[in-house]
């Protein structure tokens, strides 16, 4: 199914169908397609296949990797349309995501299996291929979710003498998962797996920060939140207050709109009342699917909640549509009870249709971003009539509002023609072409990676003024002084040098000017021949 769309992307040469975020997509629209026409009893086994098949494909992506294979496939083009790489599909895409699915689906098949009573040597080998691809991901909540969605759910109702023997099978699946999992560079060493657990922007320290500038984001919008997609526009603004509350370094952040725990997103998103609401949902299914003694269910929901809390599955439509699926599987009583059966498929069809209806917007501007992108990349946009061609093709002004998935296109747009305009031309017809759309983004996110963006930007311009405002406003949000204080004090210089007509080779002593030159930080056609600023 993914290469069937992968050969119609590569014909209609339509970049959507190369984006990672739309694989997801794909997946998800395979699913929805399945349940729409498969009718047995056990229609939450069809998270489970779909889980295994999602499997299956990582997996084969990390073995042609390993065996370096990808440039050979490139050779049938219709079947490859483009190089086999972890960016595509497969393990790596964005592994905590790939690793809630899978969570999922491992505990649907354990659910299965307790169904229909098969025997532990069938069970066996399925479960240690899903368990290696989780661990594969190298996902550190993945692998919380598997031992608090075991030990929570499915092992109380085991609780008698064969007890330990039930620890014990679900031991030797993990080890050897984790024994299989290194056959393709699976996970790290202890050391470096504790490494990056507590040390860095990636460890545990850095997600406190990260949750409690959520939490400080909730409080200030506590009863309807910042809207839907609306906290990038506020939460850079707060990640410096953490850091300084929790006393850490800001070297243990980064810029992000995730605070790595939907839970608290969706606090500092919808407000402090759906917030309650929807924990006491998630609380319930669990309650409902254990009292029903659908226990390795009940563990997947755990096992999901855990990943929830130290990343951001709900933020993937088809995550969210196997959350929902699998709520409804669970609650299908007491939904027939409230609604009737008619009124349920009636809804369903509803929230599928309303689903898809919504994404027609995200997708289409996901797409003519990522033309401007592979316009960029192929260099395409080399100059300010291109730029203005492109971005009136991608409809960039009308981007500029708060879509849901296009942010990160744009940032990572402005980000890199600004660094080409800064460093290699210093074009400043190109930078007056760019200026108007950047700003307008960036009045609407709190980024101080933007803020630096725009500080170049008006640099180049030569408006140190401006340039020395928002390096100081990056500078504020994370106090970095080898690069945004930095850049302040050049700024201010140059524009003293300017206000006074100082030649700026007085300034500053003759040895930091040649550094300033090699390092492309300052440019020649910034002065005259004897070095007044221009």
């Amino acid at each position: 199914m993914l290469n069937l769309f992968f050969v119609l992307g590569h014909f209609l040469k339509c970049p959507i169908f190369y984006s990672q975020q739309n694989i997801s997509q794909l997946f998800f629209a395979f699913f929805i397609g399945i349940v729409a026409v498969i009718r047995f009893p056990e229609k939450y086994l069809v998270i489970g296949l779909t889980a295994f098949g999602a499997a299956f494909v990582s997996l084969l992506q990390c073995v042609m990797l390993r065996a370096d294979i990808g440039s050979f496939l490139t050779n049938f083009p219709y079947l490859f349309p483009h190089n086999v790489t972890s960016v595509y599909f497969g393990i790596y895409a964005q592994r905590n995501l790939l690793a809630a699915f899978l969570l999922i689906g491992f505990f649907v098949l354990i659910q299965w299996f307790e169904d229909t009573q098969q025997s532990w040597l069938v069970r066996f080998i399925p479960l240690t291929f899903m368990a290696s691809v989780i661990l594969l991901t190298n996902s550190r909540a993945a692998l919380l979710g598997l031992v608090f969605g075991w030990f929570t759910t499915v092992y109380p109702q085991r609780y008698n003498k064969r007890s330990w023997c039930i620890s014990l099978w679900f031991l030797v699946i993990i080890l050897s998962g984790w024994g299989l999992s290194h056959l393709y560079g699976g996970p790290n060493s202890f050391t470096e797996f504790s490494d990056k657990t507590f040390q860095g922007s990636s460890g545990v320290w850095s997600r406190l920060i990260y949750w409690c500038a959520a939490v400080l984001v909730g409080l200030d919008h506590f009863w309807f939140g910042t809207g839907f997609g609306g906290m990038k526009e506020v939460y850079g603004n707060y990640l410096l207050q953490a850091a300084q509350m929790l006393h850490l370094p800001t070297d243990m952040y980064k810029q992000t709109i995730w605070p790595h725990n939907d839970f608290l997103h969706i606090f500092a998103e919808f407000g402090f009342p759906v917030f309650v609401i929807f924990c006491s949902f998630c609380f319930y299914v669990v309650w409902v699917a254990y009292r029903k003694k659908f226990y390795a269910i009940s563990g997947a929901f755990v096992a999901f909640y855990i990943m929830m809390f130290f990343s951001h599955p709900f933020r993937l439509p088809m995550l969210v549509v196997t959350f929902v699926l699998l709520s409804v599987y669970v609650l299908k009583e007491e939904l027939r009870r409230f609604w009737g059966n008619v009124w349920l498929r009636r809804g369903y069809v509803l929230l599928v249709c309303a689903f898809g209806v919504w994404l027609i917007p995200q997708a289409s501007s996901m797409l003519q971003l990522n033309q401007l992108m592979t316009a960029y990349r192929q260099g395409e946009i080399k100059s300010a009539d291109s730029f203005e061609h492109w971005a009136k093709q991608a409809h960039l002004d009308r981007l500029n509002s708060n879509k849901v998935g296009g942010w990160r296109f744009q940032h990572s747009y402005y980000a890199h023609v600004v660094h080409d305009i800064f460093f290699e031309n210093f074009d400043r017809e190109y930078a007056e072409a760019v200026l108007p759309y950047a700003l307008r983004y960036s009045q609407k996110n709190a980024f101080y990676t933007m803020d630096y963006v725009m500080a170049r930007l008006y640099y180049v311009l030569g408006d140190y003024k401006e340039a020395m405002q928002y390096s100081w406003s990056a500078f504020d949000k994370k106090p970095d002084k080898s690069k945004y204080y930095s850049f302040y004090h050049l700024c201010h210089v140059l524009y003293k040098c300017r206000q006074t007509n100082t030649p700026f080779i007085k300034a500053l002593d003759a040895e930091r000017v040649d550094e300033l030159l090699d390092n492309g930080l300052i440019h020649l056609s910034q002065f005259d021949e004897n070095w007044h600023v221009l």
